[in-house]
């Protein structure tokens, strides 16, 4: 445990190649022969942070993302659809912003989307994945086109990724509005903008759909 908490603190620093193992062993306030005794190594290490970050999201989002694809099994109205997406989308931007309380995951999810790692899989698979295509799911059903459509996927990341720019520019965010630390009242703001921007994006796409 002391290890990984080391590697969310190091690795979100420094990333995998950046941080020694002298480091983390440091950090740990252990010995270094730890990371290949529990870990195999570095390497092992680094994929045991990213399970554990995999497993904390997935703890947070489960009964959301649960009841969302149980809902997908039902007769669903546009309204209805939005709905559950909206909720998911909360769910998901709560846990990405903050919610996981794993120092420096963001940080780690970050750096794994623009220097993926031989390890990303272990995120991907470990949550991304099904997030995507359920999210994927409720944009085809509202918007009439099919879930593994390539206009589908790429509108499904343009809504996720709305929140996602929040998250790697925050610092400039905080200077623009003169504050240190981001206040809730101003977090559940960004939630309505993105909703509303996320809103208006699906009825736009459903009217191209039928349109064409």
């Amino acid at each position: 445990e002391a290890f990984i908490k080391a590697g969310l603190d190091l690795f979100g620093d420094y990333g995998l190649e950046g941080t020694s193992t002298r480091m983390l062993a440091r950090k740990a306030g252990a010995n270094i022969s730890g990371i290949v005794y529990h870990f195999g190594g570095k390497d092992g290490l680094y994929l045991a942070v990213l399970e554990r970050i995999s497993d904390r999201f997935n703890e947070l989002t489960a009964e959301c993302r649960r009841e969302a694809w149980q809902r997908l099994k039902e007769s669903l109205d546009k309204p209805q659809v939005l709905e559950i997406l909206k909720s998911l989308m909360i769910s998901i931007s709560q846990a990405m912003d903050g919610g996981l309380k794993l120092k420096n995951a963001e940080k780690i999810i970050i750096r794994e989307q623009t220097s993926p790692s031989s390890a990303f899989t272990a995120l991907y698979d470990g949550y991304m994945k099904d997030v995507l295509t359920l999210l994927s799911n409720l944009v085809a059903r509202y918007t009439g086109k099919s879930a593994d459509n390539e206009e589908t996927i790429i509108r499904t990341h343009t809504m996720i990724g709305q929140f996602v720019i929040f998250i790697a520019t925050r610092e400039a965010l905080l200077k623009k509005l003169g504050v240190k630390k981001m206040k809730p009242e101003q977090s559940d703001l960004i939630r309505r903008v993105i909703l509303g921007n996320i809103e208006v994006c699906l009825k736009a796409w459903a009217e191209e759909g039928g349109r064409s």
